[in-house]
């Protein structure tokens, strides 16, 4: 990770308490709105809503009140556009991109014009949830992360 460029407002690593297998095998569901208020943040792309044991474990880590999570898939050939139109800055939330595995060739991930690559498993950033971001996979595999949206 190229940490003289970053400027995001949280960011880091943490160790990984996952295995590969234990996210790629979640039943993943097509995305179908920005923002649910329920419990989910969903992206294009596929979402999960099973809170796997690894990420009752891994949200403490954190020291935010999450207000709600989601396990993304972004498969090949997926580019998701920034929406303005999400969340909004009076909300006061912070987002939280972890990325489950390790960065390879065709992904890329830019918020408020700050890009991000060459992560590895673990690696996270954190910033306000009303930024704009966009995320391509134009990679040969699907790419996995999980968001949290926390209080600040």
């Amino acid at each position: 990770m190229n940490t003289t460029e970053m400027r995001f407002w949280l960011q880091g690593k943490i160790v990984p308490n996952w295995h590969t297998q234990d996210y790629v095998n979640l039943k993943f569901n097509r995305a179908k709105k920005a923002f649910d208020k329920s419990h989910h943040w969903q992206s294009a792309g596929c979402y999960s809503t099973t809170q796997p044991q690894w990420l009752s474990n891994l949200i403490p880590q954190f020291n935010f009140t999450v207000k709600s999570w989601n396990i993304n898939c972004i498969q090949p050939n997926t580019i998701i556009q920034p929406n303005k139109k999400r969340i909004s800055p009076a909300e006061n939330l912070l987002k939280i991109t972890i990325f489950l595995d390790d960065w390879t060739s065709g992904n890329y991930y830019e918020c408020h014009e700050q890009a991000f690559t060459n992560w590895s498993a673990g690696s996270f950033i954190g910033f306000p949830a009303d930024w704009d971001c966009l995320d391509i996979n134009l990679g040969s595999k699907s790419r996995y992360t999980v968001e949290l949206i926390a209080e600040l």
